[in-house]
């Protein structure tokens, strides 16, 4: 990512979170995925962890502290660019599969 290329190039070293500035849930992102990727988005539905199978418990908050990054003036894109990105670096998959954006 681009904000590890500028930790690095700038010779930083410790424990620094990378992620977007904004919280979000899976069923939020899960719905954004499916919107992104033109699909049917009502098909996503909210359902409790223990739901999925999970074998441990999972915190409903898993949102990292990016704090120590943007303090260093590092910003990182949000999700939904995040996605745009994504979807536009893997263009030439999805072309050559049934899925095609």
């Amino acid at each position: 990512s681009a904000a590890l290329s500028k930790l690095i190039s700038v010779g930083e070293s410790g424990i620094f979170h990378v992620a977007g500035d904004s919280q979000i849930s899976l069923f939020a992102a899960a719905k954004l995925i499916a919107k992104e990727f033109r699909q049917n988005a009502e098909l996503v539905k909210p359902c409790k962890g223990k739901e999925l199978g999970f074998q441990a418990n999972r915190p409903l908050d898993t949102t990292l502290n990016i704090l120590k990054l943007q303090k260093k003036k590092i910003f990182t894109k949000s999700f939904e660019e995040g996605l745009k990105f994504v979807k536009k670096q893997n263009k030439a998959f999805f072309s050559k599969n049934a899925y095609n954006p």
